[in-house]
């Protein structure tokens, strides 16, 4: 019997092992199956559509030079290497925009969804196409094209996530890529968040105490009627919004608020004689990056910068006469709106002219796996009701729903219009005219051309309104905030040759107490633009593209430097490891650089006094508005509000003494995470830029296998960005918000600018191309992309038309 039984368990030993090797076997030829989805380099495909033949030169770094014949071509050519590139993120940016994410994936996906089908950006798209000019309509015809050459003509497997997923793309439309970039105009006009957010702490706190939580920063005069905080925190509604603000909606997933640098010297400040242009936008961190760069040439377009598949048009770049860049203006535009339900009518809601019927329209969402979701998507005379997408899950008041008034929701969005222009802008005043056509999101445009000239003007629709200033929601049915047009371009902030010879932003105010429009009142703490004013003023001329690199790989925390030397005052002397740290942070100079221990017990120290000083006080909203603060740091620290003392304590605490808490906490912090010795602590290894895969991130083993994770230095006020998730434990110092792209621009010779993406140009994880860029990246490299043919070197490929 034991001899049987032990043949038993051979025999199944021996199935065990054979099934294992089956195992091993077919995951390994899958692997080398999906191996053959990376695009050839090099060699002749005959593509249908085409109507010359297309030459494409890659680079060592994977950037293309698409050099043909005509305009149409490029943009098809650009197409086609979008989708070999970056098709399953193409795809999966049209699914989110269309409310279609559930198909693919689940469940988890309904609520993305039904955020999208509410918002109605891919019937806006359809409806700007039909009003396209036939300019616009070729371009993006031509450049879907070329998308759809690919997925019907491939001679390989599709991306790895398609087969993972199991499921096949539809062809692209040109509605498609008017649908990227409204997601964009959509994505990077949020402050309607900090609205709801503002009113859930007007719920809680005094609306003295709440202006200094959340303080104005730059903007124009608020106008007749303004709302204010205490005002509003006695208002019925403010219970609405504190369930508004509570669901995280998805919209902001993808990218994360907006901020960025730009600056400009014109040619009397400069080596050369001409303008420099320095421009790096700053969004969410992820892996493949949104941004690929491309070089499209034709007898009659020259285009070089980045693009961001799904979108032909080069969003910052140059045309070898005029370079552009971009950072978020800031400007208000979006109004959250509380509308009041028709007590006599659930259907209808008030208005000062009477009672309206909401706007309804029934939406199916299909479910893998489960069961599709009917759902009704209501609109008010304002904009679409989100407080429905929470229906169910958070408390509110009856009788109240709440609308989101957008202008990247109004018809007629001429953005793409204004994009294609800007291609032939030949000088700083035909970008000035095609940025009229510049609608969403509000963007400081900054630009500077070879004839010498720079200029920035903070491009977009923003509402006037008839009262309040945007910063609370408004009350719909007395029509107090109502939108009674937009601000004329000619009124919106802009500057064409500057006497000072240099123009800068970085997400800080534009426009002055004096200005006649409320543009904005959330901007940035100027931390970031005050460095790089006086950068600048430190070279007043001879100003040089290294000088600019410099600029943007400039480390130095303006926090620190005000903050630190006030802490250590406050904590007074210590002993043993805290001793350490304090001299260690006494002799730092204030730059975050990733090989040094000083920025890390900083920015610990900050994160956790941050949570003394507010946390208990702010209660569950606290981690929304978790951050470096300095301003209400600020105030608390020079006493002028009780924060110091903590509300959960019988005792009165005193500044000192939360001072001195919060760097026992951060040394415990490190201590644990780090080793015991301060000395050997470093900023980059806690500061690591966190870029994932959006679906391949949840796979073990393989999620970490396709991370890009380079350590990196600066932090949230830095011109080197490196914005930190503070309410995260599990990595608050990681970098999950920067510089994705940096382009320097040298308007003597553009084929000298220079260039960098923070990932790699491929979304393929098996292609070499997938994170090659990031090292150069994290060094705060670049690499330059030639205009001359004579210049240009890499592997060669041709697309020859089918006959």
């Amino acid at each position: 019997m034991t001899g049987k039984f032990g043949r038993i368990l051979k025999w199944i030993a021996v199935g065990a092992a054979a099934l294992a090797a089956i195992l091993v076997v077919t995951a390994l030829f899958a692997a080398l199956w999906l191996m053959r989805s990376v695009p050839p380099a090099n060699g002749e495909t005959v593509v249908a559509g085409l109507g010359a033949p297309v030459e494409i030169v890659h680079d060592s770094r994977g950037i293309p030079h698409i050099l043909s014949r005509s305009r149409s071509d490029a943009y098809f050519t650009l197409g086609r290497l979008h989708a070999e590139e970056r098709l399953f993120q193409m795809d999966l940016f049209r699914r989110f925009g269309q409310g279609r994410l559930a198909e693919v994936l689940g469940a988890p996906a309904v609520s993305f969804d039904l955020y999208a089908r509410t918002i109605g950006a891919a019937r806006l798209a359809e409806a700007d196409l039909a009003t396209a000019s036939p300019e616009l309509r070729a371009v993006l015809e031509a450049y879907a094209a070329g998308v759809n050459s690919w997925i019907a003509g491939r001679d390989r497997p599709l991306p790895p996530e398609f087969t993972l997923l199991m499921y096949e793309p539809e062809p692209w439309t040109p509605a498609d890529s008017l649908l990227m970039g409204k997601l964009l105009g959509l994505l990077l006009t949020n402050n309607w968040q900090t609205e709801a957010l503002r009113a859930r702490l007007a719920a809680r706190l005094d609306g003295e105490t709440l202006e200094g939580l959340t303080p104005p920063v730059g903007g124009g005069p608020a106008q007749d009627g303004a709302s204010t905080l205490d005002g509003f925190a006695q208002a019925p509604v403010a219970g609405a919004l504190a369930m508004l603000s509570g669901f995280d909606l998805p919209a902001v997933a993808p990218l994360g608020a907006g901020a960025s640098n730009a600056w400009a010297v014109d040619g009397t400040r400069s080596a050369t004689g001409k303008p420099i242009l320095a421009n790096d936008p700053h969004l969410g961190l992820m892996a493949p990056g949104l941004w690929y760069l491309a070089h499209l040439s034709a007898p009659d377009l020259t285009l070089v910068g980045a693009t961001l598949p799904g979108i032909p048009m080069v969003l910052m770049g140059h045309n070898g006469k005029i370079a552009w860049g971009q950072t978020t203006a800031g400007g208000d535009g979006a109004d959250l709106f509380v509308e009041t339900v028709d007590p006599a009518d659930p259907a209808r809601y008030l208005t000062p002219d009477g009672s309206l019927p909401f706007e309804t329209r029934e939406e199916n969402i299909q479910v893998r796996l489960g069961e599709t979701r009917h759902v009704t998507i209501r609109a008010t005379r304002h904009g679409p009701v989100i407080s429905d997408l929470s229906a169910g899950d958070l408390p509110r008041p009856d009788g109240t729903v709440i609308a989101l008034a957008h202008v990247g929701l109004l018809p007629g969005d001429k953005t793409a219009e204004a994009m294609l222009r800007f291609a032939d802008a030949g000088n700083a005043g035909d970008f000035m005219a095609a940025a009229r056509l510049f609608h969403s999101p509000h963007q400081n445009l900054t630009f500077a051309d070879t004839a010498g000239s720079i200029g920035t003007v903070a491009a977009g629709r923003l509402p006037i309104r008839k009262g309040g200033d945007g910063r609370l929601p408004a009350d719909g049915a007395s029509g107090t905030g109502d939108w009674t047009g937009f601000i004329p371009f000619e009124g919106l902030p802009q500057v064409l040759r500057p006497g000072s010879g240099m123009v800068l932003n970085a997400n800080n105010a534009v426009t002055g107490p004096d200005y006649p429009y409320m543009v904005g009142k959330d901007y940035d703490v100027p931390y970031r633009a005050e460095r790089i004013a006086a950068l600048l003023a430190a070279r007043p001329d001879g100003y040089t593209a290294d000088d600019a690199a410099a600029g943007q790989a400039d480390t130095f925390s303006p926090f620190s430097a005000e903050f630190m030397p006030l802490l250590i005052a406050l904590h007074g002397p210590a002993e043993g490891r805290t001793q350490q740290a304090l001299d260690l942070v006494k002799a730092w100079d204030f730059n975050l650089e990733k090989d040094k221990p000083a920025p890390l017990i900083a920015m610990a120290w900050a994160r956790h006094l941050n949570r003394r000083l507010f946390a208990a006080r702010l209660g569950p909203d606290y981690e929304r508005w978790a951050g470096l603060r300095p301003l209400p740091l600020r105030a608390a620290l020079a006493g002028t509000a009780p924060w110091c003392d903590d509300p959960a304590t019988e005792g009165v605490e005193d500044c000192p003494a939360a001072v001195r808490g919060a760097l026992s906490d951060a040394l415990a912090e490190l201590g644990s995470a780090y080793g015991d010795d301060p000395a050997g602590w470093r900023w980059g290894t806690a500061h690591v830029a966190d870029m994932r895969h959006p679906i391949l991130r949840f796979l073990p083993v393989v999620g970490s296998l396709v991370a890009i994770g380079p350590q990196v230095g600066g932090g949230d006020d830095t011109l080197l960005r490196g914005a930190m998730r503070f309410s995260d434990n599990d990595a608050p110092y990681a970098s999950v918000h920067g510089a994705g792209f940096r382009a320097i621009y040298d308007l003597a010779d553009l084929g000298r600018s220079r260039f960098m993406i923070a990932t790699g140009q491929s979304g393929n994880p098996y292609s070499p191309h997938w994170a090659d860029m990031a090292p150069l990246w994290a060094a705060d490299d670049y690499v330059r992309i030639p205009l001359s043919a004579d210049d240009i070197e890499g592997e060669r490929r041709r697309l020859t038309p089918e006959m």
